[in-house]
């Protein structure tokens, strides 16, 4: 039987979290007078936090399901 790549509902709740954190920060950053690269550390930045939150959140509330072993 193969086994697959071993990723886990968390990993999937923590990317969700940190590409729509990286994407939505970056896009209302837009009209901000700063160069790119320091609105796209920012936007790493908030993004990385809240796909952390994401997953602590659905840790602790039981919803993510975490790693079952299946």
């Amino acid at each position: 039987m193969a086994k697959g790549p071993g990723y886990t509902i968390d990993d999937l709740i923590y990317y969700t979290g940190l590409f729509g954190g990286i994407i939505v920060t970056y896009v209302l950053l837009q009209n901000v007078p700063i160069h790119h690269i320091i609105r796209l550390i920012i936007a790493l930045a908030v993004g990385a936090g809240t796909g952390w939150c994401a997953t602590y959140f659905f840790s602790r509330t039981g919803g993510s399901g975490g790693d079952d072993g299946f």
